[in-house]
C-alpha cells in the first residue's frame, strides 16, 4: 500500500537526490537538463509553479504536520506515563506511535533540506551559466 510517507520516503526524496546529482555532476550538457527539469512550470488549477516548488511546499508542510503530531503524541505519552492505571502493553503502543512520529519527520526533515538544496542548486547553476 503507498502511503504519502511512502511516497515522500522513497518517491520525492529519490526525485530530489537525483535532480542534486544531476546539478552537481560538473558536465554542461547534464546540469542544463538538471536545470530545465528543476525549473520546468507547472500549473495546478489557479497556482503557477516549478517542479522544485511544486515537490518542496508540500513537504514543507508535512514536515510541519509531522512535527505537530509528533508533539502531541509525545505528550499524551509523558501523561500517560506519569499514569500508573495504564497497562505497560497500552504505554508500549504509545511509545512506539511516538517513535513512528519522530522517523516520519526526520525523513521529512532530509526530504525539505534536499529539495531546498535543489531549489538553490538549480538558481545558481542556471546564474552560472547564463554568464
Amino acid at each position: 500500500m503507498w502511503t504519502g510517507m511512502t511516497m515522500v520516503a522513497y518517491g520525492v526524496t529519490g526525485i530530489g537526490g537525483a535532480l542534486c546529482m544531476l546539478l552537481l555532476s560538473g558536465v554542461t550538457a547534464v546540469e542544463r537538463i538538471g536545470v530545465s527539469l528543476c525549473s520546468a512550470k507547472v500549473e495546478i488549477g489557479p497556482l503557477k509553479t516549478t517542479v522544485t516548488g511544486l515537490c518542496f511546499a508540500p513537504v514543507c508542510g508535512l514536515l510541519i504536520q509531522e512535527f505537530m503530531a509528533g508533539q502531541s503524541h509525545r505528550s499524551a505519552w509523558h501523561e500517560a506515563k506519569a499514569n500508573a492505571q495504564v497497562p505497560q502493553d497500552r504505554l508500549m503502543e504509545m511509545r512506539t506511535q511516538v517513535w513512528r512520529h519522530e522517523r516520519n519527520f526526520w525523513i521529512f526533515a532530509i526530504a525539505t533540506t534536499l529539495w531546498f538544496v535543489v531549489w538553490r542548486l538549480s538558481s545558481i547553476v542556471r546564474r552560472a551559466r547564463a554568464d
